[in-house]
């Protein structure tokens, strides 16, 4: 398997476990593909989570508050470089929320770093609209 293959297997993990698995699962089902130091920013706006943990709790936070019905993730183009890897991509994803049906698209850029455990993810950084 290449490193973009590598890197794009980690990506589909993460996918997969916060579209297809409870909440209380994600710790495990995703933890181990971010860094300890990881973040995830919205860009122009502000840091949601800095640290494996509170990175890992935003989608579950997202998954306990809203009910996705349809969601579309673009093949991520990948670019690796010495153990360091981004990977982006667009999204479009419709869900409920408070009883609100909501439609959202964007981009989204991840910055991966090669461990001796594999990929991490050390950095995400979302882009809505366009």
């Amino acid at each position: 398997m290449s490193e973009e293959d590598e890197v794009r297997s980690v990506l589909a993990r993460v996918t997969q476990a916060w579209l297809h698995h409870p909440p209380e699962e994600f710790p495990e089902a995703m933890g181990s593909l971010w860094h300890d130091d990881a973040s995830i920013v919205v860009l122009g706006v502000q840091e949601m989570a800095r640290g494996r943990a509170a990175c890992v709790r935003t989608y579950q936070d997202f998954v306990r508050q809203a009910t996705v019905e349809e969601s579309r993730l673009s093949e991520p183009t990948v670019r690796v470089w010495n153990g360091t890897a981004v990977a982006t991509g667009r999204w479009e994803m419709t869900y409920a929320l408070d009883g609100e049906r909501l439609s959202e698209s964007g981009h989204e850029a991840f910055a991966l770093v090669r461990t001796n455990t594999g990929w991490q993810i050390v950095w995400r950084a979302i882009v809505p609209g366009g």
